[in-house]
């Protein structure tokens, strides 16, 4: 238990307490690699990881950091599956893909649903 009961971290005070956003382009993830990662099996594989250029996650994670390369608006439909085609074309070939989304895809706001289909395509 904290000695002082005064004392709450709720989304008010880690908006508070962050420092400042990175200038982010919403046509293309903010980053993207390729690294040796083990598979379900146990197989060292390559694995290709793009981080996605999105809204900001309305959840506010305190040890999340993804938050600095966010928008302040929802991307337009057809972002999302864009900027995977565009690093898939940047990255050498990997067996295995992982997104990182700046938002969340828990967050209706974040991903329009007519982007799914194309997203699980990719």
């Amino acid at each position: 238990m904290n000695e002082n009961s005064d004392y709450i971290i709720n989304d008010s005070w880690i908006l508070a307490n962050r420092g400042r956003k990175n200038p982010v382009d919403w046509r293309k993830p903010y980053a993207w690699q390729v690294e040796k990662e083990r598979t379900a099996t146990g197989e060292i594989v390559d694995t290709a990881t793009i981080f996605l250029t999105n809204l900001e996650c309305p959840y506010h994670c305190l040890m999340c950091d993804l938050w600095k390369n966010t928008t302040d608006v929802p991307v337009p439909a057809g972002a999302i599956p864009a900027q995977i085609e565009w690093a898939l074309k940047q990255l050498p070939s990997a067996k295995q893909l992982k997104l990182y989304n700046s938002g969340s895809f828990f967050d209706e706001g974040s991903i329009p649903e007519e982007d799914y289909q194309k997203i699980a395509s990719l």
